[in-house]
């Protein structure tokens, strides 16, 4: 067995974690030997192929990421669905079910599965639009109310006091 393939199954079983009793997990030594057991010459092609291959690797991996970022979690597709439902009042577990095209039993599972209900997609989404619409927009509380789907302002008031800790009116007046 030559001496390279000797070297490079000594440090695939490191990496794997397969360390014989004299052997230490420092690897230096071992990569140090290696380089000086290679010609000049192929250790610049491999520093090249190393290069080479981590590059590809990052390429790859972005490539990923992206995928990831265009794909949605099942939750992230209910709330884009129940999100135009709100001025109407009817973001309900039944109307969102009936536009995805699926059951309610399918959905409750698949929101239980990612950690969460429609319940508190649908709080957390009108806390997050509540606090953009009062820190942005100078609209009526009432019109504020509607668009999230109250039925009526002191609903709302209630649910933001909940949410908060203080009312609407006071949290527009802190000028956050």
């Amino acid at each position: 067995m030559g001496i390279k393939r000797m070297i490079a199954r000594r440090i695939e079983e490191k990496r794997r974690g397969n360390f014989r009793k004299n052997e230490t997990q420092d690897h230096s030594a071992l990569q140090s030997r290696h380089l000086l057991a290679v010609p000049e010459t192929e250790n610049k092609t491999m520093s090249t192929r190393r290069k080479r291959r981590r590059a590809r690797l990052r390429q790859i991996a972005q490539g990923l990421s992206r995928r990831s970022r265009k794909t949605k979690s099942f939750a992230q597709k209910v709330e884009k669905t129940f999100v135009p439902l709100l001025p109407s009042n009817e973001a309900t577990l039944e109307t969102v079910a009936e536009r995805m095209g699926l059951s309610r039993q399918t959905i409750y599972r698949k929101l239980q599965a990612e950690g969460t209900s429609f319940t508190e997609l649908l709080e957390a989404k009108r806390r997050k639009l509540a606090i953009r619409y009062l820190c942005r927009e100078q609209a009526p509380l009432k019109q504020v109310a509607w668009r999230l789907g109250f039925s009526s302002p002191e609903a709302f008031s209630r649910a933001f006091k909940r949410w908060t800790g203080s009312s609407p009116g006071h949290f527009r007046s802190l000028d956050l």
